[in-house]
């Protein structure tokens, strides 16, 4: 009897953790995916700042590279491909930024920020924004 009391009690806890852990957890929050002016998503999933920008992806290579170079950002390894690109930057104090472009479509691309090993929340955004506005400066260059 003891035991079926606890698995009734257990059972919601973890299904509420479950639910919390991914995108559905956002939603009953109310923060997996905002609208904004330059990214039609954003979010902050696990340490990687993810969105989804009305640009297409060698835009967005563009700017990630020029937003970088302001930042003194020092490049250590980047891949290409026509769909993908990916970049390992180093700041000034050794930390790594990995950061990923994907195109989802020919207008738009999805960037994955990720600042550090563990993520951090506050640089991740502040590169997104200054993505965005190097997007809304030089459009199309």
């Amino acid at each position: 009897m003891r035991f079926v009391a606890r698995l009734t009690k257990t059972v919601p806890v973890l299904v509420l953790a479950l639910l919390l852990q991914g995108c559905a957890g956002g939603w009953l929050l109310g923060g997996a995916a905002v609208v904004a002016g330059g990214a039609s998503a954003y979010g902050y999933v696990k340490g990687t700042y993810r969105a989804a920008l009305d640009a297409p992806i060698f835009e967005v290579d563009r700017a990630v590279r020029a937003v970088a170079a302001r930042a003194r950002l020092v490049e250590k390894k980047r891949e290409c491909t026509g769909r993908r690109a990916g970049y390992v930057y180093e700041d000034l104090s050794d930390a790594k930024v990995y950061i990923k472009l994907r195109a989802l479509t020919r207008e738009t691309s999805r960037i994955y920020i990720r600042f550090g090993r563990l993520g951090d929340r506050d640089n991740s955004e502040i590169f997104l924004r200054a993505v965005e506005q190097e997007l809304q400066a030089n459009p199309g260059q």
